[in-house]
């Protein structure tokens, strides 16, 4: 079990970073190289333990569309829609095999909680991304799978966890009014943290 899994955590690496070199230019940090791998790792046996097969294809999927779009977000300051649309559709395929009836869920954590960003970007000219709404799909299907309360934990912690963090940059002085910070890891922070508590949120 564990050489399995320490084999679909190099696949998944691989992959992570193929995507990511389609969009990103600069050269991939020594962090990166060693985070990447050990996060999707984590996050793999988090999320799959315990799942039938559809619903850990969809997982395994998900981490790997994640992690990519963090780092190019993180790098480039883009979400590419190429990533977020197609595995957003695959992930809504694959799961609503597994969980049928979790259908009109999965619809409605990816559609409410986009319309809510959508609306915040357009009031907010565009300092939140459009990147950050085309990438909420992908996050809300997998957490309406679970529950509509775990979307809205997923939904209410991303913002949380931004603020947090925003407040520790503007009080250390690494930000300011002026600068722009990638909303894209904390959409999928939120996330993450939601669907590896789902069991306990109900």
């Amino acid at each position: 079990m564990l050489i399995l899994w320490l084999a679909s955590s190099l696949v998944l690496s691989s992959v992570h970073w193929r995507l990511c070199r389609v969009f990103v230019t600069r050269d991939r940090s020594r962090a990166s190289r060693f985070l990447v791998p050990l996060g999707s790792s984590v996050l793999t046996f988090v999320l799959v333990n315990g799942e039938t097969a559809w619903t850990a294809a969809a997982r395994v999927l998900l981490v790997t569309a994640v992690m990519a779009l963090v780092e190019i977000d993180i790098l480039a300051r883009r979400l590419p829609r190429e990533i977020s649309y197609p595995t957003a559709v695959i992930s809504f395929v694959l799961l609503g095999v597994g969980r049928p009836e979790q259908v009109w869920s999965m619809l409605l954590g990816a559609l409410l909680p986009m319309s809510v960003l959508a609306v915040t970007s357009w009031c907010s000219r565009r300092q939140l991304g459009s990147g950050d709404v085309r990438m909420w799909p992908l996050c809300g299907v997998h957490l309406g799978a679970e529950s509509m309360a775990t979307v809205t934990s997923g939904f209410v912690s991303s913002f949380v966890i931004a603020g947090v963090v925003v407040i520790g940059l503007v009080v250390s002085g690494r930000a300011g009014r002026s600068s722009t910070i990638p909303f894209g890891p904390f959409l999928a922070a939120g996330s993450l943290l939601a669907l590896s508590v789902a069991p306990s949120i109900g």
